[in-house]
């Protein structure tokens, strides 16, 4: 499972080295999307990561080529991406996105400018209720906040030492929560919930975030370099 998953991955790689468009957590599929890339790179390194503790022959050449096509997909993030202050499309005024959240623990170690990007983004898509919607291109009710994208911001403070604001946001989902206690997708502008209730991955982020409050998550470690003796 984990070699065809991460095969699939490596071959969604373009020439230069990003993944050609398809459907990202937006549901769109116009262009290549940092929703996209970000999964791709943790999926990469995960399955290397899996495949060093396996071990054996074949799961070290596999491990190889893992590794190797994740340390180029994250030089291409870097540096498309990273050049526009990591926004949801690699072209300038694509806007923030959520996704940003996607290249911080426990998926990645962020550096500065990961961490200056997602503070503005989470400025630029909170909303009057208190959540956070999409981004700032979302073509949905401004006003609306999605549950998921709210929780992605929580996970990420509290991943990166901002309990604080974790706090807040872990808050604000207990808050609006349906009658029988789950979370929604939605919270509409009168701060009710709306449409699809319970959602598994709202559910599974706020879980990891209050993980995240209360102690260390590990995070989906950076392969060694090729040629670099196994760590101890």
């Amino acid at each position: 499972m984990v070699v065809r998953a991460a095969d699939a991955a490596g071959r969604s790689l373009t020439p230069d080295a990003l993944p050609g468009p398809a459907m990202d957590y937006w549901e769109n599929s116009v262009q290549v999307t940092l929703g996209t890339a970000a999964p791709l790179l943790a999926g990469l390194r995960a399955a290397a990561a899996l495949a060093a503790d396996i071990g054996g022959a074949a799961a070290a050449r596999d491990g190889r080529r893992w590794a190797s096509e994740a340390a180029r997909l994250a030089r291409a993030i870097t540096a498309t991406f990273g050049r526009t202050g990591y926004q949801r499309g690699p072209a300038a005024g694509s806007g923030a996105d959520a996704a940003v959240t996607f290249l911080g623990p426990p998926f990645a170690e962020p550096g500065p400018e990961v961490l200056q990007a997602a503070r503005a983004a989470q400025r630029a898509l909170t909303v009057p209720n208190g959540g956070l919607r999409p981004g700032t291109a979302w073509s949905g009710t401004p006003d609306v906040a999605w549950t998921a994208e709210t929780a992605f911001f929580a996970l990420f403070d509290a991943t990166t030492g901002q309990h604080g604001q974790a706090a807040v946001l872990l808050d604000w989902l207990a808050a609006h929560r349906t009658k029988l206690g789950s979370l929604p997708e939605q919270v509409n502008s009168a701060g009710q919930p709306a449409c699809t209730a319970p959602l598994a991955w709202t559910d599974a982020v706020t879980v990891l975030a209050l993980l995240a409050q209360v102690g260390h998550l590990p995070t989906v470690p950076v392969p060694p370099p090729r040629g670099s003796p196994p760590a101890n």
